[in-house]
C-alpha cells in the first residue's frame, strides 16, 4: 500500500502484517509515543491516504513525548511566555493542529485520530457518531460521560476551559475529552484529546488554572482495546 512509507515505523510494521490486505475495511494502528511534529504529520498522512481510497477507515492512539502544546489551525492568539515553559527540564513544544478548537496541553493525555467517511448531515452530524462510539466506550470502562453545553466563545486560549457540544464532560462536569475535526472532501478526521492525569503544576504553569482531575482506569492499554475494539461498530459504512 502506498500508505505504508509515511508511516511511523512501529505503524509501518503494523501494515506490513498480510491480515491487513486490502480486503480489510478498516486499520488499527498500536500505541505510539512521538513529538507533536510527527503526530500531526501522521494524522495528516492518514487523511490523505483515506481520500486516495487506500482505507475505509483508521484509528490510532498515541502519546506525545516531549510534551506539548497544540493549537487549533485557526488560533492566532496564545501567550507569549509558553515558549519559555518546560516540563521535565524540557521546554514545551508548540505545535499547530491541522483540526480547529483552542490550545490543549499534552501531557498525561491520550489523544486519538480517527478517520472515515462523513455520513450526510454537518458538523453536528458527524460529532454525534463520535460521541455515541466514546460515551458507549468509556461507560464500559466505568467512566460515564455526557455531552458539553457550553455555546462557543470567541477568542478562548484553552480548549478545556469549557466544554461545547462538541465535548464530554463527567458526571460532575467537569471535562474530559476535547475533539475537533478537519473534512476534506469526503472525509473527515476526528482529532481528540482525553485528559487522564495532567500535572497540576504543569497545568497551572501554562493555563494558570487548576487542572482536570485524574481519572481512574482499568490500564492505558485496556482503554486503547475496548475503544478500538468497538469503533468500527459505530463507523462502519
Amino acid at each position: 500500500m502506498r500508505y505504508q512509507a509515511a508511516l511511523h515505523p512501529a505503524e509501518a510494521n503494523l501494515m506490513r502484517d498480510p491480515t491487513l490486505t486490502s480486503s480489510v475495511p478498516w486499520i488499527l494502528l498500536p500505541l505510539t509515543v512521538g513529538s507533536g511534529q510527527q503526530q500531526m504529520q501522521t494524522d495528516l498522512d492518514l487523511l490523505t491516504a483515506h481520500q486516495r481510497g487506500e482505507f475505509r477507515g483508521a484509528l490510532r492512539f498515541y502519546l506525545w513525548q516531549p510534551a506539548a502544546i497544540s493549537l487549533g489551525y485557526h488560533q492566532q492568539d496564545w501567550p507569549e511566555h509558553w515558549r519559555q515553559c518546560h516540563y521535565q527540564g524540557q521546554p514545551l513544544e508548540v505545535v499547530r493542529r491541522p483540526s480547529g478548537g483552542a490550545a490543549v496541553l499534552h501531557q498525561g493525555d491520550l489523544c486519538y485520530a480517527l478517520v472515515t467517511e462523513m455520513v450526510p448531515g454537518g458538523c453536528r452530524q458527524q460529532y454525534q457518531r463520535l460521541q455515541d462510539w466514546l460515551i458507549h466506550g468509556w461507560h464500559a470502562l466505568g467512566v460515564h460521560l455526557h455531552q458539553g453545553q457550553a455555546t462557543p466563545s470567541r477568542g478562548q486560549v484553552s480548549c478545556f476551559a469549557e466544554a461545547t457540544p462538541a465535548d464530554l464532560v463527567t458526571e460532575t462536569g467537569q471535562k474530559f475529552i476535547g475533539s475537533a475535526q478537519l473534512r476534506r472532501g469526503r472525509s473527515v478526521l476526528y482529532q481528540g484529546s482525553m485528559q487522564l492525569h495532567p500535572d497540576p503544576d504543569l497545568w497551572v504553569q501554562v493555563f494558570g488554572s487548576v487542572a482536570p482531575p485524574p481519572v481512574r482506569l482499568p490500564s492505558l492499554e485496556a482503554v486503547v482495546a475496548h475503544l478500538g475494539a468497538t469503533v468500527r461498530d459505530y463507523f462502519a459504512v
